[in-house]
């Protein structure tokens, strides 16, 4: 039998992928042998895998109201289910293993839980894969061929951006786009009537005024800083059009506002199922013309209302808003399916009708970045995000740390100047200089190392449970501590409050919590919108956690109730709730 790795790189799909890379995707993939007529995946049911069928049948039917809609036949080498790697759908078909040749039934999974975490880490792999469609796959999980390969381009040049914004591993753009182009004419208009006048005025009045006056001097200067001022204008809405976008995902809206004016960058964001209306206006005669307009989301979030202004196309933001509504709902119902099954699956004990292939896949091929040696080492306890056995660890900026060092360097740079100029003017010898300067120097080394520790050790960490402040003392000598739980969390807000900020991209996260002077803020941290959206995320997870758990508690006791009535129905002890049918007996006596 074909090894896994083999098998996927002969496989269509995989072909272009390195096989360091391939071998790393192998070890993810599982391996499941199915009996003949197993039902592989049933529809309805949530789909976040991809499949590929390396040996026998399958066989997948969809059925509507009792009909069957649409059928038909996976062969050995056959796949379906990319595009749920990176966003959760539902099931659009019941699937069953066919056993052939008297060969068995082997498919191969890669769940999207193990291959966004490889795939954040292996950008490049996005590019490499090779989707391929027969003509009867016309849509894929609801997106148009041409729309769903789109949207895994902007996934790769996503993977790609700077940390400005971070989108989540299973988010996929559905809409990207700054305010409209004919705004930012609208607003220029001014811009490009004050240039027309400066340029006119000047000839209107040169003959008028007597040549080496200086209103006539004037004309020629004056122009000049004027047209200076408006360009300058110009630049300056043209910059702050550029920094403002919004996003929609297929589980989020972002809007990130860039004030140029106080150079402070706002993130506002909501949940899909947050929303709870959308509205779009057209108010002026303007907007109608040029087809630009506000779109206004009622959410349940802390933001309340979140406005993408002034964005061309509103109704297109609008309809794609109400099909991700639809959908999320959708799969909500799906999971609760699919969890309802496996609960009472695991309550009964059913037995499995597949098990799984244990092939152990051997990706030796480690690269020099796996084992980063002494210096590496030390590079790690500096860098700004650490994530490690599922906390995140983050430190301010290292602007922050240079700020604390800067007396220790100054007072050295000053002593060493003043040491040189006396050693040259011959008021103190080399030898004496520095017999006075190395304990000096020794001492503001010293100062330094301590500036930097103090910088290291205030920390704040993310996991799954808890949100925590740690502000330590170097070396040891003190240590306070504030954390909050997670699902105590209300609100978050990410900004960079000014210049210098907004330049190296550093700023604040306020995580506000329930309870009085309880919020935590996250100081000086770089990228405010990746943490922000590292927390959203880890909110994202603890809740589907408890949802899986409450509702597992629940499917039990659905279990627990169809347990007892199975019993007391084969004890013959269940009354008849609906009367027994009739007879042509009892109709005829009836009839008399």
């Amino acid at each position: 039998m074909t090894s896994k790795l083999d098998f996927l790189k002969n496989h269509p799909l995989f072909k272009k992928i390195d096989l360091e890379d391939l071998a790393e995707l192998a070890a993810l993939v599982q391996e499941y042998e199915y009996r003949d007529g197993t039902v592989v995946a049933y529809q309805r049911d949530a789909a976040d895998s991809l499949f590929m069928l390396k040996s026998g049948r399958l066989y997948a039917k969809t059925v509507e109201r009792g009909i069957v809609t649409h059928s038909r036949h996976y062969l050995p080498g056959d796949y379906f289910g990319v595009e749920w790697l990176f966003a959760p759908s539902v099931q659009p078909a019941t699937i069953q293993a066919r056993a052939h040749d008297d060969r068995p039934v082997r498919l191969l999974v890669l769940r999207s839980r193990d291959f966004l975490p490889f795939l954040s880490v292996n950008h490049d792999v996005i590019d490499d894969l090779e989707p391929v469609y027969d003509a009867t796959d016309t849509q894929v999980a609801g997106f148009p061929e041409e729309q769903y390969a789109e949207a895994l381009k902007m996934k790769a040049k996503r993977d790609r951006r700077s940390n400005t914004m971070k989108i989540l591993p299973d988010e996929l753009i559905e809409f990207l786009a700054r305010r409209s182009g004919w705004y930012l004419f609208v607003r220029l208009i001014p811009v490009f009537l004050g240039l027309l006048l400066v340029m006119v005025l000047p000839f209107a009045f040169l003959t008028s005024q007597p040549p080496g006056s200086f209103l006539y001097n004037m004309q020629f200067w004056c122009p000049g800083v004027l047209s200076l001022f408006f360009v300058v204008w110009g630049l300056f809405r043209l910059f702050d059009w550029t920094n403002d976008y919004f996003i929609v995902t297929n589980r989020r809206v972002i809007h990130r506002e860039f004030n140029l004016r106080a150079f402070r960058v706002d993130i506002k964001i909501a949940r899909i199922d947050q929303i709870q209306s959308v509205t779009v206006l057209k108010p002026s005669l303007i907007a109608n013309l040029f087809n630009f307009g506000t779109v206004k989301l009622t959410t349940a979030s802390q933001y309340g209302v979140i406005l993408f202004d002034n964005i061309g196309q509103p109704k297109q933001v609008s309809q794609i808003l109400e099909r991700l509504t639809k959908r999320v709902s959708t799969l909500d119902s799906s999971r609760e399916q699919t969890l309802v099954r496996q609960s009472i699956e695991t309550y009964f004990g059913f037995t499995q009708s597949y098990e799984l292939v244990g092939e152990e896949v051997d990706s030796t091929a480690v690269s020099e970045s796996d084992n980063p040696g002494c210096l590496g080492s030390i590079m790690n306890r500096y860098r700004w995000r650490i994530e490690e056995d599922g906390m995140i660890i983050y430190h301010k900026h290292f602007l922050v740390a240079l700020a604390a060092m800067a007396w220790p360097l100054l007072i050295g740079g000053v002593i060493t100047v003043l040491g040189y100029l006396a050693v040259r003017f011959d008021l103190v010898t080399w030898q004496l200089g520095g017999g006075v300067l190395s304990p000096i120097y020794f001492l503001l080394f010293l100062w330094l190392v301590w500036d930097l520790e103090d910088w290291r050790n205030d920390l704040y960490q993310l996991d799954g449970r808890f949100i925590v402040d740690i502000d330590r003392t170097p070396f040891g000598f003190g240590e306070s501590r504030k954390q909050a739980q997670l699902q105590n969390i209300q609100n978050v807000k990410a900004y960079t409050p000014g210049l210098i900020h907004t330049i190296f991209n550093y700023g604040f996260v306020e995580v506000e919590t329930a309870g009085v002077d309880s919020n935590i803020v996250f100081e000086h941290v770089p990228f405010p919108g990746v943490v922000q959206s590292d927390i959203f995320q880890q909110i994202e997870e603890l809740k589907q956690r408890q949802r899986e758990a409450e509702e597992t508690r629940r499917h039990k006791s659905f279990a627990v109730l169809l347990d007892v009535y199975k019993q007391e129905e084969e004890q013959g002890r269940m009354p008849r709730r609906t009367p027994p049918p009739l007879s042509w007996e009892d109709e005829g006596e009836e009839g008399d």
